[in-house]
Parts: structure tokens; C-alpha cells; sequence
């Protein structure tokens, strides 16, 4: 009789086995003979696989993939031990491929259902397209698994370069599910968090659906600018079927009729169906059901493939998959009781399993779920600490994690052993990493434990916060720093939360919930009033002095009974309100302030009241504030904390801003320049003031890069729109002083489309719309647009006088530069000329009412400036419009020596001895022209790699230079100097310009074709014979040679 176990005959391992054993023989070592069963379970074992399984895997061919491709390898090496070349064996080695052993996987498991999901998405990137597949099933069909298995295959297709995202839209935090999205395809948080502020600021409906769908927004740009292929594995909660909020804001869609709609479905019309029209993008969506929006509108998506509860064969199969080792029956038995769910399945398979060592027929609960998360207060020591660790690391947002965390938690110095790991996942492809096996018992087990044990359930988060601490601290912008704050929320170690509110940038979102937190659950204390002031801190961070929780938490914080929190509350508020210009708001919130022993406050105050009284134009008593009280408090501050460097930052803007005031611009650079900051908004202040103070001294190249700073950092520390704007405008003012007027008049298009996007424009609004309105004015001037820039200057002007009617401010100064700039554009429109660089040169009288009525503004400017050191740089440009568009020569050379007389550093200089210059061209004078342009370029000094200046007067001085030469008759040097400018690339926006001057010059002296015998120019000019020949003037026939010959090096 056969002795041989059933199946035998049918198992392809038994042949394997005894041909390995053969080659083996005898040999021994300390775990037996080698290649025996015996063996083969401590080789299993050491390999971390199922020792059990050794005798079912050989004689039955029954057990786990992943358990017989262990096996598999251990006889291979064993079998090359021997003597012998790899294994050949068809019909097992499909096992050692990844790709194969993950599909057998699907089909074993999960069924035809899933294989066919499966195939769809992991067939179609292998074919080197970008599926868009939909899964939809009740919960326990299987989606989760199938994912692993999705992402698994993803990440073994060969030669596929994809970046995978995988992300669960929960119902807990909604907006954190989108941040984390956006953070995932690497938006910047301060972006993101901007667009959820809106979102909590919003009041019409159409606005809050435009916030929201701008949360979409900046995800899809992100993904459009993402250069390689993504694969987006997301799953939608079958609780956002039917939540309706965004936060505390309902869910709208963003269309004229701004629906509200569930989160599932505004995830579908305002995120999904998008994404699925992007060509890179591959989409694996997973949920319950289709929202009915979604029925009626797939887009891209292939049909849904809808996952079915597991048929009586698949069951079986799964379970013998799973549970090899159980007998018929007892599989059987799972079976039945499970009837048709995934979730079920798994659940009594793991109970059959952690059960197994119990007397049988012992009956199990029909509620699956709910037996095994009463585990967590009803089990042994040892199992309670294992399931509390489980509930704790397996939030919805944050499912995965590591085993060596799962053991931080537990406090216990070993590996996962087989019980443990059976209640887990293995997560595909990531080793080491593990989830539950199921959401559903990891939320119950949290809600059992909280409701049950309150205090060990803190216990277990403020340990599992301990896990993640560490790498927090590393990384404070991380997953593990988020993963961190999530579980420190949960234990409500407040104190501890207070310190990484104080220390560490926090996601908007994260802030609100541990505000609310607070507000409901603390009572009156320092402990709350802890939390108030770091609330309140986050709002001043981003500038939202009025936002609603800010307020919030500044009359908390108001209320408390600390004097030092008090009073730090009312100088925040007062900075709040002199930013706004409401100026004896903030002075009776400073006097109100009690006195503090704290030298940063007192600093604080100091500084509140020095900007008070620098707008009022006493630059004295800022500078005492400044440099006096300010700074001598800072000096009694002994602790290196972030507030301490801040306000320390402060006090050297401050310094520095006093000096630019006083016209003491080289102090203003010096004192800027040692101003330092770790925060973002800080940094782009003081960026703008280091560009603008750079700007006045002629140093455009780092005027340029400063702005730029200036506002990237706007964006990414979520300035208020209105500063967002005065960047970008300012930058726009630099663009053009540098000749790119395309790059100039689109900063003034951005900065007034920030200006638009207010979202309860006012006042405030209207005011800074009329200072882009002045300083855009000459952008259209120096385009030739004469009629736009005077209707924006009186645009301007109106704007000024009505803010100082409706809010009583001082606007003198805004007027006088507007006033200025509308003679400019009359002067402009009277000569027919664009104001820019270089400016052609003026022979004899000039007249004409426009020309009239620009001067008669000019003189009022003039006569009204008076005195104050606040104001000499307006009275200097002044005296230049006066001496370029004077009526005679002699008045012009009147004005210049004024302005050259006072100019207060190289750069005025440089600009006051051009104006001379041209004046004395005018009048003939060509010696002392040439004697000023000479000194104007030392002046201004030579082009450096680092630094090339103001491109535009260097421009200018060469103009002029080359209007002496060929007065003089010196055709010759006139050619060389005219050839140089060609060559040099930094004067490239102004070399039609040059050329322009040249051509009229020659034809005023009468200078004949003399110059044509330069060689280097002709060539740069590519004339031939005695061209240029045309019927056009010269200066037009020069301008169209030039521009013939750069489109032929172009084409």
C-alpha cells in the first residue's frame, strides 16, 4: 500500500524535493540534516517565512505565495550548493518573478473581478499608456488589497519611469486629505494653506465655491508642471457621500448656479475628471459608490469595474490561500460564516488563526469587527498593549506605518512575531511597512479604547508621538513631523503642543483644530491662554490681523489674567492697525497696553510707535524710538528664541527704513543688509525695502534679484494681496528702468489682478489701485502710450484725494509724484517721445501747450515740496523733468546745476551731470558736455559681472558722447564708440535707441559718410557698398538695418 500523502502525485514541489535532497546528502549542521523538512522549517524561519507550511507546500502544494517562493529559493541555493547550475523548472519559477507572483496573487486572492481591475491599470502602463480606472464596491469587496497589488505592479513594470501617490480622501479632516495631496505633488504648504484661509474668510457663495475650486486649482497646476509620469492611487471614504462641508463652509461647485454638492461628488467634477484629461496621469480611483454627478460624466475613465462580493469558490480559495494549514472543514466553516465579504473573510480567517490553540468547537461571534476590537480592554496585558498601538498608528490619514514604530509604541525589544502580523498587511513593495488589515478594526479599536480608557489612549498616543519625535525635530516640514503633531493632538499634551506651535511652521488647517480643541475642552488658564497667544501668533504670521479666529483668539488672549500676555496681545493689535493706517486706533491700543518687565515687549512697543510715527513723517522721534528704546531693550534680552531674532530683525528694518527716509541711502543698504529672518513674510519685507533702497543707488542687477526674493517670498509666507501688489509693482518700476517693458507692464497686470482677488474690496482697495495706477503711468509713457498713462495719473490723483476725504489721511506726497508724473506725460505727448532711455537730444527752444502745462505742473511740484529730508528725492527729480523738457538751453543748464549741486550720492550724481550734459549740448557748449558725460561714467562706474548698473543711463552718456564727437567732426571716434554699444550685450534693450541718436545727430552736424570707412561697424551693420541705401532718413534706415540683421542671426 502507498504510503505517500494525499495529492502527492500532483505536487510538482515533491520530485524538487527529493532531487535536492539527493544532491545534498548527508551532511549535517546545527538545525539537522540540511535540505531535510526539518531543516527547510528553520531556513523558512530564518527568512521570516511560514515554518508550518514546509510539509503542505511540498506534498500538497498548498500554501501562501509568498511562503512557497521562500521555499522555492532556499532549494535553489541549496541545489547550486551542490555543484549545480540555477534551477530550471517552469512551472515553479514563475513564482520568482515579482511581476508573475504579484498577479498570481490578485488571482488567487482577490478573484476575476480584481484581476481584471488589476490588468486594466498594470497592462495599460505596461503598453505605455496612462489608465484612467474607476473601482467601486461595498465595503470588505477588496479595494484596499487591490491597490497594494496595483501599486506593487506599478512599481515592477520595467523601464516605466512613474511617480506613484497613493492618498485616502477621509472624512475626518477633509482639507488635510487635499493638503496632503498637494504637499505629495510638492506644492508648497504656505500655498495651499493660503487657499483654505480663503476658503474660512469667504462669504458669498460663488466666492466660497471660487476659493474652493482654487484649492483644486493649484493641485492640477502642480500636476501639469510636473515633468514625469504620475500615478495617483486615491480612495475616497464612503463617509464623503455624504459630507457636505469643507471645514465649517458647505461644498459648492464652482458654476453659475454654485450647488451644494458632497464631498465625493465635488472631488469628482472639481479634481478627478480634470486630473483624468491630463495625457501624464495615470488614475486609480477606489470608492463605495459613484456619485451621480460622476454617472453622467466619466471623462477619461474607462467604465467602473465594480468589485463583488467573493463568490463560494473564491472564498475557498482565498481561505486555503490564507490558511493553508487548517483542516477542510474548519475552512469550510469560515466560509459559511462569512458569508459573501471580503472583510468578513479576513476577519475569521484571523480569528481562526489566534483561536487555533483553544478547545474546539468553540463558537465565534457573528460580529467580527466588534469581538476583536473589544480585544483592546478585554484581552490579556500583552494583546491590549499590541491593539492599542494598532488603533493608535492607524489613523485614516496616516494608515501605514512602520513596524519598528509599532514596537517604540509597545516599548518592547523584539521582531513582529506570527500572531502580531496577522492582524497586518504587509504594504507591497515597501518592506517593513505595515496597516491594518482593516479600517474598520482599527477605527473601532479607537473608539473603543477612547470611550473605554480614556487615559490609555492618550497614554498610547503621546507614546506613539515619542515614536515619531526624533524625526520630527530632523525634518519639522515631513510626514513624520505631521504624523507627530497628529498624535500629540490625540494625547492633548497641550504644553507640548504649545512649544511645536511656537517653534515650528503648522499647517492652517492643523492650527484650526487645535484652536477648536482647546476652546471647547480647556477651561480659563494659562494653559489655554498658552494656546490663544500661538493661535493668534499663526494668524500675525500670515498678516490676517481680522480674520475671525484670529480675532478670536486675540480677545481670549485679551481676557487672561497675565499682564505680559495682555499686553503682548494689544501691540500685536496695534501693529494689525497701523498696517492698515488707522494710526489713532493703534496709538490708543499702545497707551492701553499694561506695562510689561519684558524687554521684548517693551521693544515691541517701541517699534509699534516708531511706525506710527514714520508715516506721520517725524523721522526724529522714530529714530529715538528705534535706536534708543527699541534697541537698548533688545540689549537686555538675554534668550536666543525665534521672537527675540525676529523682533531683532525688526529693529535693523526699522534703522534701516529711517535712514532711506533721511536720503542717507548707503546707511539704509548697510543697516538692510544686516536685518536676517527665519520667517518668510519678514523676509520678503525686508527683501523689497533692500531692492528699492538698491534701486534709487543705480544697482538694478541686485535691486532685481532682491524684488524677486521679495516676491517669491510674498507667495509662499501668504502676504496680504495689497503687498503682494506693492512688490510686484515696484518690480515692474525696476523692469522698465531696465528696458524690458513687456516684463514691466506684466508685473503691473499681476499686481493688479491681486488687487482683484480681495475679497471684501473697500477703501483700502481703491487707494493702493490708484498707487499701481500712478507708478504703471510710466511704463504706458515709455510704450508711447500717452493717453493711457494721463488717464491714469488723474485715475490716481482722484483715487489719492478720495481716501484722504473718506479715511482723513495724509496724501500730500502721493499727489506731488503723481503730479510730476502727469508733466511728464504732457511733456512726452508734446514732444512725440516714448520716455525712455536714450533720450534724444533737444536743439534750441522748445514749445507747445502740452509742453506749457508740464512745466506749469513741474513749478507747482517745485513750489510745494518745501523742506524736509523726506522729500529731497522727489525735489530731485523734480529739477531733472525741469532742466530735459525746459524752454531754453540756458534755463536747462539752470536746473541741472541745482540738481547737480544736491545730489547726495554717486548714482544722483551720474543722472544730475547727464541732465547737465544734454543742457550744454543745447547750448552748444560740447567740451563741458563731454567733461560731464566723462565724469557721469565715473560716476556711475564700470559694468561688472555681479553688477552692470543702470544699463539705461550708461545708454545715455554714450548717446550724448556720440552727439560731441560728430559736432566736433570726429566721424571716426564717433564710429568706434558707436560700434562698442553694439557689442556690448548689457546695452542690448537700448541699441535701436543708440542708433536712433546717432542718425539724428549726424544729420544735424552734417556729418556726411565718414563714418561708413569703419570697418567693425559696417560689418556689425552689414552694409555693403556705401549703404545704407534708402529714402529713409538716416536714423530710420540705421534702426532697419539693425533689426534686418538680428532677424537673420535669429532665423
Amino acid at each position: 500500500m502507498s504510503t505517500d500523502p494525499p495529492s502527492a502525485a500532483s505536487s510538482p514541489w515533491r520530485p524538487l524535493f527529493e532531487n535536492v535532497r539527493a544532491a545534498v546528502g548527508q551532511r549535517r549542521d546545527e538545525h539537522g540534516v540540511v535540505g531535510s523538512i526539518n531543516w527547510l522549517r528553520s531556513a523558512m524561519e530564518a527568512q521570516g517565512a511560514n515554518p508550518n507550511v514546509v510539509r503542505n507546500i511540498i506534498y500538497r502544494d498548498k500554501g501562501r505565495i509568498p511562503d512557497k517562493r521562500a521555499l522555492l529559493l532556499i532549494l535553489d541555493r541549496l541545489w547550486q550548493e551542490a555543484g549545480n547550475g540555477p534551477l530550471e523548472l517552469p512551472e515553479l519559477q514563475a513564482l520568482l518573478s515579482p511581476t508573475a507572483g504579484a498577479e498570481q496573487e490578485v488571482l488567487q486572492l482577490l478573484g476575476r473581478d480584481k484581476r481584471k481591475a488589476y490588468r486594466a491599470m498594470v497592462g495599460g502602463l505596461r503598453e505605455g499608456e496612462m489608465p484612467k480606472v474607476l473601482v467601486t464596491g461595498r465595503p470588505g469587496s477588496g479595494k484596499t488589497l487591490l491597490t497594494d497589488y496595483v501599486r506593487q505592479g506599478a512599481m515592477l513594470v520595467d523601464q516605466l519611469e512613474l511617480d506613484i501617490v497613493r492618498l485616502e480622501f477621509g472624512s475626518s479632516e477633509f482639507a488635510t486629505s487635499l493638503a496632503r495631496l498637494a504637499a505629495e505633488l510638492g506644492v508648497p504648504s504656505e500655498v495651499m494653506e493660503s487657499r483654505l484661509v480663503r476658503i474660512a474668510t469667504a462669504s458669498a457663495f460663488a466666492v466660497q465655491a471660487d476659493a474652493q475650486a482654487e484649492v483644486a486649482r493649484v493641485i492640477l497646476e502642480a500636476v501639469r508642471n510636473r515633468k514625469s509620469n504620475l500615478l495617483l492611487l486615491l480612495h475616497v471614504s464612503q463617509a464623503l457621500a455624504t459630507q457636505d462641508a469643507l471645514g465649517l463652509v458647505p461644498l459648492r461647485l464652482n458654476t453659475k448656479e454654485v450647488p451644494r454638492v458632497s464631498a465625493s461628488e465635488w472631488l469628482w467634477v472639481t479634481l478627478f475628471e480634470p486630473l483624468a484629461r491630463q495625457p501624464h496621469v495615470a488614475l486609480f480611483v477606489t470608492m463605495t459608490d459613484l456619485p451621480a454627478r460622476a454617472m453622467q460624466r466619466l471623462g477619461n475613465f474607462e467604465d467602473p469595474i465594480r468589485l463583488t462580493p467573493p463568490s463560494a469558490a473564491e472564498a475557498r480559495r482565498f481561505v486555503r490561500a490564507r490558511m493553508p494549514h487548517l483542516g477542510a472543514s474548519q475552512q469550510e466553516e469560515i466560509v459559511q460564516r462569512a458569508g459573501r465579504s471580503f472583510e468578513e473573510l479576513r476577519t475569521l480567517t484571523l480569528l481562526a488563526q489566534a483561536r487555533a490553540p483553544q478547545a474546539a468547537g468553540a463558537q465565534l461571534d457573528q460580529h467580527y469587527i466588534e469581538q476583536l476590537s473589544r480585544l483592546v480592554t478585554d484581552g490579556d496585558a500583552e494583546l491590549r498593549n499590541f491593539l492599542a498601538a494598532l488603533a493608535v498608528l492607524s489613523p485614516p490619514e496616516f494608515p501605514v506605518f512602520e513596524a519598528r514604530r509599532m514596537q517604540r509604541v509597545r516599548d518592547v525589544d523584539r521582531e513582529l512575531g506570527p500572531f502580531e502580523l496577522s492582524f497586518l498587511d504587509p504594504v507591497p513593495g515597501q518592506p517593513g511597512q505595515y496597516r491594518s488589515f482593516s479600517r474598520h478594526l482599527a477605527r473601532a479599536l479607537q473608539a473603543r479604547l477612547l470611550a473605554s480608557d480614556p487615559d490609555a489612549y492618550r497614554r498610547a498616543q503621546q507614546a506613539a508621538a515619542n515614536a515619531y519625535l526624533a524625526e520630527a525635530t530632523a525634518e519639522p516640514t515631513g510626514e513624520a513631523a505631521n504624523r507627530y503633531l497628529h498624535h500629540l493632538f490625540e494625547s492633548r499634551d497641550w504644553p507640548a503642543l504649545t512649544r511645536w506651535l511656537q517653534t515650528h511652521v503648522v499647517s492652517h488647517s492643523q492650527v484650526r483644530q487645535v484652536w477648536h480643541a482647546a476652546a471647547a475642552e480647556l477651561p480659563a488658564g494659562p494653559t489655554f491662554d498658552a494656546v490663544a497667544r500661538e493661535v493668534a501668533a499663526h494668524y500675525v504670521k500670515l498678516g490676517a490681523y481680522q480674520h475671525p479666529e484670529a480675532v478670536r483668539a486675540f480677545e481670549a488672549a485679551a481676557a487672561s489674567s497675565d499682564r505680559a500676555l495682555r499686553a503682548w496681545t494689544l501691540i500685536k493689535r496695534a501693529e494689525g492697525e497701523a498696517l492698515a493706517g488707522r494710526f489713532e486706533r493703534a496709538e490708543v491700543l499702545l497707551d492701553t497696553a499694561p506695562a510689561s518687565d519684558s524687554a521684548l515687549l517693551q521693544a515691541e512697543s517701541a517699534l509699534a510707535r516708531a511706525s506710527i510715527a514714520r508715516w506721520r513723517g517725524d523721522l526724529a522721534e522714530a529714530a529715538r524710538l528705534v535706536t534708543g528704546t527699541a534697541l537698548g531693550a533688545l540689549g537686555r534680552v538675554t534668550d536666543d528664541t525665534s521672537e527675540a531674532r525676529l523682533v531683532a530683525a525688526k529693529v535693523k528694518v526699522w534703522e534701516g527704513l529711517i535712514a532711506k527716509d533721511r536720503g542717507d541711502l548707503e546707511a539704509a543698504s548697510d543697516l538692510l543688509g544686516l536685518a536676517e529672518s527665519d520667517d518668510d513674510l519678514v523676509r520678503a519685507r525686508i527683501e523689497f525695502q533692500r531692492g528699492d533702497v538698491h534701486m534709487r543707488l543705480g544697482r538694478l542687477d541686485a535691486a532685481l534679484t532682491a524684488l524677486d526674493r521679495a516676491v517669491l517670498l510674498a507667495q509662499r509666507s501668504e502676504a496680504l494681496p495689497r503687498e503682494r501688489t506693492r512688490y510686484l509693482a515696484r518690480r515692474g518700476s525696476l523692469l522698465r528702468l531696465r528696458g524690458d517693458l513687456t516684463g514691466s507692464a506684466a508685473d503691473f497686470e499681476a499686481a493688479r489682478a491681486q488687487l482683484d482677488s480681495e475679497e471684501e474690496p473697500g477703501a483700502e482697495t481703491e487707494f493702493w489701485r490708484a498707487k499701481v495706477a500712478d507708478e504703471s503711468s510710466l511704463t504706458a509713457l515709455a510704450l508711447g502710450d500717452f493717453e493711457e498713462a494721463t488717464y491714469a495719473i488723474t485715475h490716481a490723483l482722484a483715487g489719492f484725494r478720495d481716501y484722504a476725504v473718506e479715511q482723513g489721511a495724509e496724501v500730500d506726497y502721493r499727489v506731488l509724484r503723481a503730479t510730476l508724473n502727469l508733466a511728464l506725460a504732457y511733456a512726452c505727448r508734446g514732444l512725440a517721445l516714448p520716455y525712455r532711455r536714450p533720450f534724444p537730444v533737444t536743439r534750441g527752444n522748445v514749445d507747445s501747450p502740452d509742453l506749457r502745462h508740464a512745466r506749469h505742473h513741474i513749478d507747482e511740484v517745485l513750489a510745494s515740496l518745501g523742506s524736509g529730508a523726506h522729500r529731497d528725492f522727489l525735489r530731485f527729480q523734480a529739477r531733472l523733468l525741469a532742466s530735459q523738457f525746459a524752454p531754453t538751453g540756458a534755463e536747462a543748464l539752470r536746473h541741472a546745476e541745482e540738481a547737480t549741486s544736491v545730489a547726495a550720492f554717486a548714482y544722483q550724481s551720474a543722472l544730475a551731470l547727464s541732465a547737465r550734459a544734454a543742457a550744454h549740448l543745447r547750448t552748444g557748449g560740447a567740451a563741458a558736455a563731454l567733461r560731464d558725460v566723462q565724469e557721469a561714467e565715473e560716476r556711475l562706474g564700470p559694468a561688472t559681472p555681479d553688477e552692470s548698473s543702470d544699463a539705461g543711463l550708461r545708454a545715455q552718456l554714450r548717446a550724448q558722447a556720440l552727439d560731441v564727437y560728430l559736432h566736433r567732426g570726429d566721424t571716426a571716434r564717433a564710429a568706434e564708440t558707436l560700434a562698442l554699444v553694439l557689442e556690448d550685450g548689457s546695452l542690448l534693450p537700448y541699441h535701436e535707441g543708440v542708433l536712433r541718436a546717432f542718425g539724428e545727430a549726424a544729420d544735424d552736424h552734417a556729418s556726411g559718410d565718414g563714418w561708413k570707412k569703419h570697418r567693425r561697424l559696417r560689418a556689425l551693420l552689414r552694409l555693403d557698398g556705401t549703404g545704407p541705401s534708402t529714402p529713409a532718413r538716416l536714423p530710420d534706415a540705421l534702426v532697419a538695418a539693425w533689426r534686418a540683421r538680428n532677424r537673420v542671426a535669429v532665423a
